[in-house]
């Protein structure tokens, strides 16, 4: 993927208004607008059906110096307001060329990771099992070292302690 590429990344459900399909949809189409137009005053339609339709021309607004990348994380936590958790206003089957999506879902909630095991390749989709707490332990020592910092024996625990309460790599 070229250097130029748009990320535009989503954390569902993190307030409010993340949790809206029409919303998400509207905040992706002003930000591309801003990036690759310059254009500030973008007016996103009120009404569904537009929405999605003006949500898959911004997605096509990629080209291949500078492609489009969405990162949606948490799709599980859309709600059903506007079939978001069904998925049917992002084009999984049917992206734009130089358009990629990255996204996440809890297997047994709301549905969406069965939406996108129908629409995407298999080879595509991944799941990621929860990590040991022996990986976890690991992983910590190696990023400290890394960065050349230290925990306390309290701090560390903590931070193991949480892992235990959420043992899943990408939390």
């Amino acid at each position: 993927m070229p250097a130029e590429a748009i990320v535009i990344s989503r954390f569902l459900g993190t307030s409010r208004d993340s949790g809206s399909s029409r919303r998400l949809m509207g905040s992706v189409i002003q930000q591309l607008h801003r990036v690759i137009k310059n254009s500030k005053d973008i007016t996103v339609p009120a009404d569904i059906d537009r929405v999605t339709l003006h949500f898959k021309r911004a997605l096509a607004m990629g080209t291949a110096a500078a492609p489009v990348v969405l990162v949606l994380d948490s799709l599980d936590q859309l709600s059903d307001e506007d079939q978001g958790r069904k998925l049917s206003w992002l084009p999984l089957a049917e992206l734009p060329e130089h358009c990629y999506v990255v996204l996440s879902t809890l297997p047994d909630v709301g549905g969406c990771w069965d939406v996108i095991k129908g629409n995407v390749p298999a080879d595509n989709c991944a799941t990621v099992a929860s990590m040991t707490a022996d990986d976890a332990d690991s992983v910590l020592t190696s990023w400290l070292q890394l960065a050349k910092r230290t925990v306390t024996p309290a701090q560390r625990a903590a931070l193991l302690g949480a892992h235990a309460a959420c043992p899943t790599p990408l939390f």
